[in-house]
């Protein structure tokens, strides 16, 4: 009987050990992954469609952004353009030059500088022409992406 009394101790003394067991393992991971999106940084692209427009002895372009894509833009950001919808490689470079407050539809208006326009480049070829554009965002935390995320579809 003593034998049989043993081993159903050690049967009930199992269960709460595996779970305390796998308690900690979900803690551990829940632990890395909150230590991982706070110090890894995160750079997206926002693809849209920008009108160029000459400017002075440049460029300008406009693109409209909705909330949730406008937070994560800032001042400074490089552009970068693509002039022929063929993916051949020509492309023209700037930078966002401002961002301008919401419009009627709910677009933010953000002014595109291209001060370095190749000479190469012409200005009233591209007036008024609508062209494919990637902004690269500044790098940021993966947790502050997120939090950007829904502090643009909140509209605040």
């Amino acid at each position: 009987m003593r034998r049989r009394e043993r081993k159903d101790q050690l049967l009930a003394d199992e269960p709460p050990r595996a779970l305390g067991i796998s308690i900690a393992v979900v803690a551990l991971l829940l632990t890395a992954a909150v230590v991982a999106g706070a110090s890894m940084t995160y750079q997206q692209k926002i693809n849209t469609t920008i009108a160029i427009q000459p400017a002075g002895s440049g460029l300008r372009g406009e693109a409209l952004l909705p909330p949730d894509q406008v937070v994560q833009v800032r001042e400074g950001q490089r552009v970068i353009v693509d002039l022929n919808s063929s993916g051949d490689g020509a492309t023209l470079t700037g930078g966002v030059a401002s961002i301008q407050s919401q419009n009627r539809d709910g677009l933010y208006e953000v002014e595109i500088a291209f001060p370095d326009s190749p000479a190469s480049i012409n200005a009233l070829r591209l007036q008024g022409a609508e062209y494919p554009a990637t902004i690269y965002t500044q790098k940021i935390k993966v947790f502050a992406r997120v939090f950007n995320v829904f502090r643009g579809l909140s509209g605040k």
